[in-house]
């Protein structure tokens, strides 16, 4: 099937969306934090949930086709401006790290998105330093 392109919203939640289906289905849990992510990013406009729901179908239902995630990921890739790829990284290793349990699942994914937004290395490693920084326990 052929999609349509993304907007830059829908392009971050389809990031944040395959980032919680990598390891299974996305549970309430995580649809509600993929909402409170998109809520705080200024950028974005914040969909209702209607619209949030459809946009994550259409991610999950691509994600369930055969080589769904290269096609996402290219569907991502071509949707975002260079100004928009680093925030969307961000967003995604936000919602990793805020989902408090990491998978080698989601740490692929998060290379194989790095790679196909041209993410350098250093932005890399200085995106995923300042959240594991800013979500450490402090008392551990």
């Amino acid at each position: 099937a052929l999609m349509p392109p993304l907007d830059i919203t829908q392009a971050m939640i389809y990031c944040a969306t395959a980032a919680a289906a990598v390891d299974g289905k996305p549970d309430d849990g995580e649809t509600a934090l993929i909402v409170q992510l998109v809520a705080d990013t200024p950028a974005l406009e914040t969909p209702d949930t209607s619209r949030l729901a459809h946009i994550q179908a259409a991610c999950l239902e691509l994600l369930a086709e055969r080589d769904g995630l290269e096609a996402l990921l290219a569907l991502v890739a071509d949707a975002l401006p260079e100004t928009a790829r680093a925030p969307c990284y961000a967003l995604a290793v936000e919602f990793v790290i805020r989902n408090a349990k990491i998978t080698p699942e989601e740490m692929r994914f998060l290379e194989l998105l790095a790679a196909h937004l041209d993410i350098d290395q250093l932005t890399r490693a200085a995106i995923e330093k300042a959240y594991r920084t800013r979500f450490a326990d402090p008392s551990a």
